[in-house]
């Protein structure tokens, strides 16, 4: 976690880069909670839930596996090429918010 979130810091949000505005850490915060936002609603949705049916201890199982393999993408993504990031950190908070339904 603490690695996770210094390589955000520096790379994603640029601390310590003097090039980077708070302002485009503000935006880039806001546009991976709003993928946060919509993906929650989404597996909400009674035709999603009744689907999965979340109440099934396996769930249990696939939520963990999904959350942590959302968590490498968010690495990934912060340590990856400029141009790769936004498409990669969609998967990553897709699998994050909807792992944790």
């Amino acid at each position: 976690q603490i690695v996770t979130s210094m390589l955000f810091w520096s790379n994603v949000y640029g601390v310590g880069n003097s090039s980077r505005t708070p302002t485009e850490a503000v935006l880039i915060d806001i546009f991976m909670t709003s993928v946060d936002c919509v993906v929650g609603l989404l597996a909400g949705l009674p035709f999603v839930r009744q689907g999965l049916d979340y109440s099934k201890t396996v769930w249990y199982l696939r939520s963990g596996i999904i959350g942590r393999l959302a968590e490498i993408l968010q690495l990934t993504a912060a340590v990856a090429p400029p141009g790769w990031f936004f498409p990669m950190i969609v998967v990553a908070r897709t699998a994050a918010a909807f792992g944790g339904t």
